[in-house]
């Protein structure tokens, strides 16, 4: 199939995106969180970069590790540009509030030791996981198996919470906060569109793909369409063990 080069993300990263940015609120005014890190801010698949939004929105100063040059321009849509700065590589140490990655980092098979280099940044650490108690997780599997295509989403009990809590023991850290979120009601992903984009061969952050963040017009406007603000609502509502089966993703923030 001939690979798309511009892509508008849908709906449920559009919400995913607005629910880590609620995530990252919370955390800043829980942890008095000023100075923020992103180590791997290439982004897990569709536009890298923005992963951070919330903690600038809510007074941070941001260094991407890995950041994309075209993304900041969508940095400074929000009025966010002189939050952000973008490293080359990672430090050898650091004097940030938090370190945090969005899934790609579960991706590792060194995960634990990921950890601990996080660890040496900041002392706290917060990373994303695609949550491995969702009910749609093993419906993801079989249409991976089912159309031939490669596992891509870094080793199966990655997502686990109790499996997430035990490296972050293993890397000198206990926990500080976790918990569910993105928990709009549908499996993740429903099916088609992470079939079609692995067919197309978008299966990451691709240089040569252009895209559309439409959480950019939402948090610039400060208008949260009706749909989003429904599932949000929802989600408030949910009982903790209804949440941790429907939610996308988890959370788990260290503390060394």
């Amino acid at each position: 199939m001939t690979r798309p080069s511009h892509l508008t993300e849908p709906p449920g990263i559009t919400y995913d995106r607005l629910r880590l940015a609620r995530v990252q609120a919370d955390l800043v005014a829980r942890f008095g969180l000023r100075r923020v890190i992103e180590v791997g801010a290439s982004g897990a698949k569709a536009c890298p970069s923005l992963y951070s939004i919330g903690f600038a929105l809510a007074g941070c100063d941001v260094d991407l590790v890995g950041g994309d040059l075209a993304a900041l321009a969508s940095w400074r849509e929000l009025g966010l540009g002189h939050r952000v700065r973008l490293l080359g590589s990672v430090p050898d140490t650091g004097h940030w509030d938090i370190a945090h990655n969005f899934v790609t980092a579960a991706m590792d098979p060194a995960f634990t030791r990921r950890l601990g280099l996080m660890a040496r940044l900041a002392p706290l650490v917060m990373t994303v996981h695609v949550n491995g108690l969702h009910f749609g997780r093993p419906w993801h599997r079989v249409l991976h198996a089912a159309f031939g295509l490669p596992w891509t989403h870094g080793p199966w009990s990655a997502g686990f919470p109790g499996t997430v809590g035990l490296a972050y023991r293993m890397a000198g850290m206990r926990t500080a906060a976790c918990g569910f979120f993105d928990a709009p009601g549908w499996p993740d992903p429903p099916g088609p569109r992470d079939v079609r984009l692995h067919l197309s061969r978008v299966t990451g952050n691709e240089g040569s793909v252009s895209w559309r963040a439409p959480i950019v017009d939402i948090l610039r406007s400060g208008r949260v369409p009706v749909l989003l603000r429904i599932l949000e609502a929802q989600e408030r509502m949910q009982p903790p063990h209804v949440k941790a089966l429907l939610a996308h993703l988890y959370y788990h923030v260290g503390q060394r």
